[in-house]
């Protein structure tokens, strides 16, 4: 109904996700602060910290500072999206809920920590652009306000189907709307894709289904039983079923994306109709 949802990652420290947040549609943000838990006591190496408390994984949006853990965030984002939205009626733009998604996404400062940093900067591994522990970066409403101010929309993107986290095993019809001078869909697996293969491609504007993707020859069809110690390789192995499909647009010089995760879990061992959504954490 054009309103911009932000939903709260969660504060388990974990790599699970909870609803309503995960829906498709929703901005999953968490927060990041002072490594020094009292910034008024001691040094403060850097802003990067989860509080050990954030959750984190392929659903994630964004990161904002704040002294609480993902719900902070999720108040902050929200006014940043409301900001943004009035910097749109000021410029005569009547922005969709989803043109502000893509804008916070787009502007977003990327956060890349360099290897030898991590630990002394006490905080989790990164990669330029999206990653699983920063999503697209930290917003950045100055540069949201000032791309509308001048006019800068540039494409936008949103991935409606298939639902986050879903079961498939076959063909998947890929679904939403875009507006873009041209648009790439992709795959990837695992939590992180590293290797993205084409599945689709378009230009101008369009919405319902983008294309219809066979998934068949993608995810895990076993899962070790071995389950490793450190939290980092747990969520490596929990996410090895998981397809990642990633638009990515282009308008005017500038460059937007979206992505959805499913899984692909061919499993014998399943019962019929198995396993069950119910829609709630």
């Amino acid at each position: 109904n054009g309103t911009v949802l932000v939903g709260a990652a969660g504060d388990e420290n974990s790599y699970h996700r909870n609803f309503p947040a995960m829906e498709n549609r929703i901005l999953y943000v968490h927060s990041v602060r002072g490594d020094n838990q009292n910034e008024g006591k001691g040094d403060v190496r850097s802003y990067l910290n989860f509080l050990n408390c954030n959750n984190f994984g392929p659903r994630l949006d964004l990161v904002a500072s704040s002294t609480a853990c993902a719900t902070g965030a999720t108040a902050k984002i929200a006014g940043a999206a409301a900001l943004v939205i009035s910097a749109g009626m000021d410029a005569g733009e009547d922005l969709s809920a989803g043109q502000v998604r893509t804008l916070l996404r787009a502007s977003a400062d990327d956060v890349y920590v360099l290897e030898e940093d991590q630990k002394k900067l006490n905080t989790y591994p990164s990669k330029p652009g999206w990653d699983a522990f920063y999503g697209y970066g930290r917003v950045n409403v100055g540069a949201a306000v000032e791309r509308v101010m001048r006019g800068e929309l540039g494409p936008e993107v949103n991935l409606a189907g298939p639902h986050w986290f879903s079961f498939h095993n076959g063909t998947v019809e890929v679904s939403g709307e875009v507006d873009a001078e041209k648009w790439e869909l992709s795959l990837g697996v695992g939590m992180e894709p590293e290797v993205w293969m084409s599945v689709a491609e378009g230009s101008g504007a369009d919405s319902g289904v983008l294309a219809a993707v066979d998934l068949s020859l993608y995810g895990k069809s076993v899962m070790s039983p071995d389950v490793p110690a450190g939290i980092l390789d747990r969520a490596d192995r929990a996410h090895q079923p998981l397809v990642t499909l990633r638009i990515v647009a282009e308008k005017e010089g500038l460059r937007a994306e979206d992505r959805v995760g499913v899984w692909v879990l061919d499993d014998p061992s399943l019962l019929g109709g198995k396993p069950i959504s119910m829609g709630a954490s």
